[in-house]
């Protein structure tokens, strides 16, 4: 997948590190990673700081400290492992056809159970602009075909069983999945 990239990018040069100035619009890795690293690093300011300053040095030092590390080493590295799963599927469904498109619908479901579907809107808007070239998109329409399989299949389940309980769970999971909210279908499934 070509990415526009307008000459240098520019960057920040902070006590000798030359950071880009990206956005991440689009971008879930990185979030994910920083919360995780942010609460390691939390946790571990715990066990130093005494009790009476916990309240006011914690949250501040894990935030600069989970700050520092997101824009100097996180945030560009898991940048490029997003552009390379872009690169990834296209390459998969270009190369794999149909294959490649059910490979995609399969690993769909847990790609929405992390939000990192929401990073495919940026492969998406790329596809379409450059539709001349792509031919179009594949993405939303296999994950509305991944929606539409969820949803019947928790619907299904929601008629054939006699427990109260999980009936009144499948059926508007199911409802919710063919309208393409399939988080309540897959969680409680």
């Amino acid at each position: 997948m070509a990415r526009a990239v307008a000459g240098n990018i520019p960057t920040w040069n902070i006590l000798g590190f030359e950071i880009e100035k990206v956005g991440y619009q689009g971008s879930v890795l990185p979030v994910l990673v920083a919360t995780y690293i942010l609460a390691k690093v939390e946790n571990g300011l715990r066990k130093f700081i005494p009790s009476i300053l916990d309240n006011l040095l914690t949250p501040a030092l894990a935030i600069f400290i989970t700050g520092v590390i997101t824009f100097t080493i996180v945030g560009p590295f898991t940048r490029d492992i997003g552009f390379l799963l872009g690169d990834g599927l296209n390459w998969l469904y270009d190369s794999a056809g149909f294959i490649g498109g059910a490979l995609f619908g399969f690993i769909y479901a847990p790609f929405v159970i992390t939000g990192m579907h929401h990073s495919f809107i940026a492969i998406e808007i790329q596809l379409l602009a450059d539709i001349a070239i792509t031919g179009g998109t594949f993405i939303f329409p296999i994950a509305t075909m991944s929606n539409i399989a969820q949803g019947g299949a928790t619907l299904a389940v929601g008629f054939s069983t006699k427990d109260a309980k999980l009936k009144g769970i499948a059926m508007p999971s199911g409802v919710t999945a063919l309208l393409g909210i399939t988080e309540p279908a897959l969680v409680r499934s």
